[in-house]
């Protein structure tokens, strides 16, 4: 393996475990200051709050907040234009992932 083979994989290894505990911190956040999901950041919630209307209208300003903070990202990640709503659609994702996994985990043990 080459050296900048090397240098990517481990630039990928760190940017992987940086969004994790990111997203670590903003679950806990969301669990100790907002009395929310251990499964869901705050992002994720802004979104569900503020567009899908899950909420009261209290979300509206985190959600515009959130977004703004992300926007500079925009430029070279395009999905970060609505960053409340790329976090909601990633956390959708991977739910509906567990539940194929769990689903053809049952099936393999005859369930």
């Amino acid at each position: 393996m080459g050296v900048c083979s090397m240098r990517n994989r481990s630039a990928i290894a760190v940017w992987t475990v940086a969004g994790g505990l990111l997203s670590l911190v903003s679950r806990f956040a969301n669990v100790v200051l907002f009395a929310g999901s251990p499964d869901q950041t705050l992002s994720a919630r802004a979104y569900a709050e503020a567009v899908l209307g899950a909420g009261d209208g209290r979300w509206d300003w985190r959600y515009r907040a959130i977004n703004a903070t992300f926007q500079p990202l925009s430029a070279i990640w395009p999905s970060q234009s609505d960053h409340c709503r790329w976090a909601w659609e990633e956390e959708v994702s991977r739910a509906m992932e567990t539940l194929k996994q769990n689903d053809a985990l049952d099936r393999s043990m005859g369930s």
